[in-house]
């Protein structure tokens, strides 16, 4: 039997390790479904730009096997408290910032996997 499509968000997809993620990813669009996510109007103008819809983070979160946080380090902890509210039991949170996960920055769940990466 063959698996689906890998489904992954990216929050802060229009950032500087936002973009590096999503267009890594895009080449990919064979085994990987995306959604971006981006707040800031210079940074959905870019993924616009790239030929991406920006999906508003509740339904992207939601929907999504894997949701990289691509966003700055100081905002790590106000973010990830809703993110991980909106995740689903058995998905996946990657960050991009070991500093926070040592701080004790990012929020966490007991049914859900979290891993520190980078790009």
């Amino acid at each position: 039997m063959m698996k689906g499509k890998t489904k992954v968000t990216v929050v802060g997809a229009g950032g500087k390790m936002g973009t590096r993620v999503s267009s890594n990813l895009a080449k990919h669009l064979d085994t990987v479904e995306m959604m971006l996510c981006e707040n800031s109007p210079k940074g959905i103008e870019g993924i616009i730009a790239r030929g991406f819809d920006v999906v508003p983070i509740d339904t992207a979160v939601n929907w999504a096997d894997i949701t990289v946080l691509a966003i700055p380090d100081s905002l790590i902890k106000l973010v990830s408290k809703d993110v991980v509210k909106l995740m689903k039991s058995d998905t996946t949170l990657l960050i991009l910032d070991p500093a926070a996960a040592v701080a004790k920055h990012l929020c966490l769940r007991d049914d859900c996997t979290f891993a520190v990466t980078h790009p």
